[in-house]
């Protein structure tokens, strides 16, 4: 009975974190702490056996956040919000950690082709959907442009990033490279440029190739102008409002900045994850120009320093990046390693780090623990599942 829960429980943990991640917050009623309360104890259970899975090196930063945030509610916010932040936010990194323990081998091959299924699957169904094409920046399935073109990036990243070769490869990446230009993200295009600087050494036709890449883009640019659609190429080349710079973050990295200032020792709570001061927006008068304005800083390390305060976030920031120094002195899966630099790259556009819901906050936290137990010396000897039958 024990080995076949640990056999099949992995597609229980990702079913859990799967709709953690998708809809907490978003169900009615007491549920939220009927499913929380469900997802803690089956954790629980399997770390009361298995210790040290939490406090196995790879998985550091995870469970040392988890403890900051335990902390930071015991000492400085008490609220019920924070509460379930901290259940939610555990919750999903228990689940990373237990499946990352127990499925390496098999997460380290599967989770990339797994995000190119579904997410090539979730793309085409939403071209289906949505055939608002020529309306300015396209969305795809999602209601925000820049999900589609963050999904796309990454899909994109990883299909080219694997070897094979032949042309179905080559029409699936004309094809997400087209949604990364209709969705106008800017930061989709780094994504792309992020692939082909990890794919490895340039040769000269490699080059040529990329150049008339990048001629084949610009001649597409001109094409989707006509038909008014905003790509990112054209937002980087011309911004859409004479008053933005190359980010278009401007206003909303202000605010978040003003809001640090409000409390800049102890923070906001960690209830205000992806949050502005309503009082520094009244302020602002950015309401009345703008009634759309959402008082979200788009940025996951502003939106940190709000939720923390200054001491207490950059604690936070440095846990999270101790496993990239590990990246320089053992090479790790270069589709993996993709999804850690181009989720944190991305992360300086939206705020999705530390918030409790979000598909990008999952690759994230996810390829970063498979990529810190990677280069683990403990990785061969307690990643096997055969340890615990």
């Amino acid at each position: 009975m024990i080995s076949s829960f640990f056999k099949y429980g992995v597609i229980i943990f990702w079913g859990m974190l799967l709709a953690l991640n998708t809809i907490i917050f978003k169900i009615p009623g007491n549920f939220v702490y009927i499913f929380l309360g469900i997802a803690l104890l089956l954790s629980s259970i399997v770390l009361y056996k298995f210790p040290k899975i939490v406090l196995h090196k790879a998985f550091l930063p995870l469970s040392t956040i988890i403890l900051i945030n335990l902390l930071y509610w015991i000492f400085i916010d008490h609220s019920t919000n924070s509460f379930l932040y901290i259940a939610a936010k555990a919750s999903t990194f228990f689940i990373i950690m237990i499946s990352v323990y127990f499925y390496y081998d098999f997460l380290i091959k599967n989770f990339p082709k797994a995000i190119i299924y579904v997410g090539i699957f979730v793309l085409v169904i939403g071209i289906v959907l949505n055939t608002n094409y020529f309306g300015g920046r396209y969305s795809g399935p999602f209601g925000n442009p820049n999900s589609l073109g963050w999904l796309s990036s990454l899909v994109f990243g990883l299909v080219y990033l694997s070897h094979e070769k032949s042309y179905k490869k080559y029409f699936i990446l004309l094809f997400l490279l087209a949604l990364v230009m209709m969705s106008g993200s800017r930061a989709a295009l780094g994504g792309v440029v992020l692939a082909i600087l990890l794919r490895g050494t340039f040769s000269f036709k490699k080059v040529f190739f990329i150049a008339i890449g990048l001629m084949a883009l610009l001649a597409a640019q001109n094409i989707a102008s006509k038909f008014g659609i905003h790509t990112g190429l054209e937002r980087i080349i011309k911004s859409e409002k004479s008053n933005e710079l190359l980010s278009g973050r401007e206003k909303e990295y202000a605010l978040g900045l003003l809001t640090i200032k409000e409390s800049p020792m102890l923070g906001n709570g960690l209830d205000k994850y992806a949050w502005i001061s309503p009082k520094i927006i009244r302020e602002s008068g950015l309401r009345r120009i703008d009634p759309n304005f959402v008082g979200n800083p788009h940025n996951s390390f502003i939106a940190m320093f709000i939720m923390y305060g200054i001491p207490i976030g950059f604690l936070v920031l440095v846990t999270t990046l101790i496993p990239f120094l590990g990246f320089f002195k053992k090479e790790i899966p270069k589709d993996i390693l993709f999804m850690v630099l181009f989720s944190f790259i991305a992360a300086f556009f939206e705020s999705y780090l530390f918030g409790v819901s979000g598909f990008e906050g999952l690759v994230f936290w996810t390829s970063l623990a498979l990529a810190a137990m990677s280069v683990s010396k403990e990785k061969a000897i307690e990643c096997k599942i055969s340890k615990v039958y």
